[in-house]
């Protein structure tokens, strides 16, 4: 699946234990929508680098749902960017 809005935000949500970005964009439309996108691992949280607010990107996801005592839980992970003219990524 694929997404494109604009870069509202970038936050780094690393620890000692795991590498993970989490990337904010609005897509356009009647009703602008904000989407936040994990990446993690160095290899995809390294796909951000050169991103920065306000740029165009379009990124490819993966959706998965789990269930955790009797809730449902939804990831939303990004395995891939194109930012403006920029290719970053197995687009």
């Amino acid at each position: 699946m694929e997404l494109k809005g604009k870069i509202k935000l970038i936050n780094d949500l690393s620890n000692e234990s795991i590498q993970k970005k989490q990337l904010v964009i609005t897509i356009d439309g009647q009703y602008p929508k904000d989407i936040a996108i994990d990446f993690i691992k160095e290899q995809k949280v390294a796909l951000l680098d050169s991103a920065s607010v306000g740029q165009i990107a379009t990124v490819k996801i993966n959706i998965q749902s789990r269930e955790y005592q009797g809730k449902w839980y939804t990831n939303i992970n990004g395995w891939a960017v194109a930012l403006e003219n920029d290719l970053l990524g197995d687009l």
